[in-house]
């Protein structure tokens, strides 16, 4: 679809003005990104949504991946030990800030 020379010529008029208050919006100080998410309202995050999130480690899964309780190695606990003192450290900072 060629465009005709008078739908140029208006366009020109409007391309300048939205270029002036673009340039006025600059001057007058633009919100910054950090400002904008400052103005946007932030729902608080419920617990059942952060643990959703934030699973805690599986013993059930860890028991039958070795085959059974009394089969699963030191090694293994320790790690399990480790993730799951991980997990309660978050889960009691996001607790506190609730």
């Amino acid at each position: 679809m060629a465009t005709t020379k008078r739908s140029q010529q208006d366009a020109l008029p409007r391309a300048r003005k939205w270029v002036r208050d673009f340039r006025s919006w600059i001057r007058d100080g633009c919100p910054t990104p950090a400002e904008q998410a400052a103005e946007i309202p932030i729902k608080p995050e419920t617990y059942a949504e952060w643990l959703a999130r934030n699973p805690a480690p599986d013993l059930q899964r860890l028991v039958e991946r070795w085959g059974g309780f009394s089969k699963v190695p030191i090694d293994a606990w320790a790690l399990f030990d480790q993730q799951m003192a991980r997990w309660q450290e978050r889960r009691r900072a996001f607790l506190q800030r609730t």
